[in-house]
C-alpha cells in the first residue's frame, strides 16, 4: 500500500476484460484495493482482442508443488490454493487503456454490443 500511495496512477495489464471485471495475474486485485485506499486512479491496459464482456471462465488453480514441497505439505496435512489469476471488479477500475483510447466499463459494453464506435 505505501508504494502505491507514492504513485500518480497504477497501470496493469489484463488477460481478459470481462463483464464482471478484469482477469489478470494473481496480485492485481490487492494492488487495485491499495490504489483505491490511496485515492490513486487504477487503469488496465488491454488490446481490443482482450475484451470479452460475456466471458465466464474458471480461474486456473496451479499445482501446489510450485510453491511448496509436496512431502512437507503432506506431513502437515495442509492444503494450498495456488490460483494463477484473480479478478479485479469494475468498481476498482478507473478505465481500460486500449489502442483506441481510454474506455469505461459502459463504453466497453456498448462497443461489444455494436452501439459504440471507436
Amino acid at each position: 500500500p505505501f508504494l502505491v500511495s507514492t504513485c500518480d496512477m497504477v497501470l496493469v495489464g489484463a488477460d481478459a476484460v470481462r463483464g464482471d471485471g478484469v482477469l489478470n495475474k494473481i496480485g492485481t486485485y490487492p494492488i487495485a484495493l491499495a490504489a483505491r485506499e490511496a485515492g490513486i486512479p487504477f487503469y488496465v491496459a488491454a488490446s481490443k482482442d482482450k475484451l470479452d464482456y460475456d466471458c465466464v471462465s474458471e480461474i486456473e488453480d496451479r499445482p501446489d508443488r510450485e510453491i511448496a514441497n509436496p512431502e512437507e505439505l503432506e506431513a502437515t496435512g495442509g492444503e494450498i490454493e495456488n490460483p494463477a489469476f484473480d479478478l479485479t471488479p469494475w468498481k476498482l477500475i478507473t478505465g481500460v487503456v486500449t489502442e483506441s483510447g481510454v474506455l469505461t466499463q459502459r463504453e466497453i459494453r456498448m462497443l461489444l454490443d455494436g452501439e459504440f464506435k471507436i
